[in-house]
């Protein structure tokens, strides 16, 4: 314990203030790096941010998502934030792509670098092996609560869910499907009509082709994760929909 802390005081890195519902980091480096000739109003960086267990390395360029993620279990002393560190688990792009956002006990909370059908994707990965575990999408900037329980991870937030069906073409039936796959109630049903509408007097061209989009429905949920299964049920309130973009 003693060589850990000596070797996060020799880093010269300060800890994070605020994290919200995230653990506080034990340490955080910035280390700016030379910008771009073809971006030269940029102001690329290199972050690396220190948790008991592993250390996240961003490298961002200051172009939209960041242009390098990586996890590192720490093991021992912790690495420095180098261009490569030893044994980190890059995150491949195609897997996912964003920004780190904080962490809680071992899992890691990476946002996508854009909102998608009016809602924020986020994704969780493994602290200790770099994998990620699941993702989804919430709406807002926030989580409601972030905590460890039960042996895993418990998340409340407002959840943005593309069905696979339109409320406007077929009210009923979607919204059995909907219900089927999400645990919501019959009677929690919203009414989609004034949004579709909307749409189609807005681009009168598409107005035929409007009631078909699937619905994007948003409503309270809790999400667990233990012993490598997710768990999502709908918390209770208002369910919202609208329009995919």
């Amino acid at each position: 314990m003693k060589r850990y802390l000596i070797a996060l005081a020799a880093l010269c890195v300060a800890a994070a203030a605020g994290t919200g519902p995230f653990d506080k980091p034990k340490a955080v480096q910035v280390i700016k790096l030379p910008p771009e000739p073809e971006n030269s109003q940029a102001k690329p960086t290199r972050t690396c941010t220190y948790y008991p267990g592993f250390v996240v390395k961003q490298i961002d360029l200051g172009e939209v998502g960041a242009y390098e993620l990586s996890i590192t279990a720490i093991k021992g002393a912790p690495p420095g934030c180098t261009t490569a560190i030893a044994h980190e688990v890059k995150i491949d792009p195609k897997t996912w792509s964003g920004y780190f956002d904080g962490a809680k006990g071992d899992f890691a909370f990476f946002d996508a670098e854009d909102g998608w059908n009016g809602g924020m994707p986020f994704a969780v990965f493994s602290g200790s092996t770099g994998r990620k575990l699941f993702a989804d999408a919430r709406k807002g900037d926030r989580y409601a609560a972030v905590e460890i329980a039960d042996g895993g991870l418990v998340l409340r937030y407002r959840r943005v869910w593309l069905s696979p069906c339109s409320l406007m073409a077929d009210a009923k039936g979607c919204w059995g499907r909907i219900v089927a796959a999400t645990g919501l109630t019959g009677s929690d049903r919203p009414d989609c009509t004034a949004a579709y509408r909307a749409e189609m007097k807005r681009t009168p061209k598409f107005a035929n082709d409007i009631p078909a989009l699937h619905t994007v429905i948003s409503y309270e949920a809790e999400a667990r994760f233990a012993a490598g299964k997710l768990t999502i049920i709908p918390k209770g309130g208002t369910v919202e929909c609208w329009l995919p973009d």
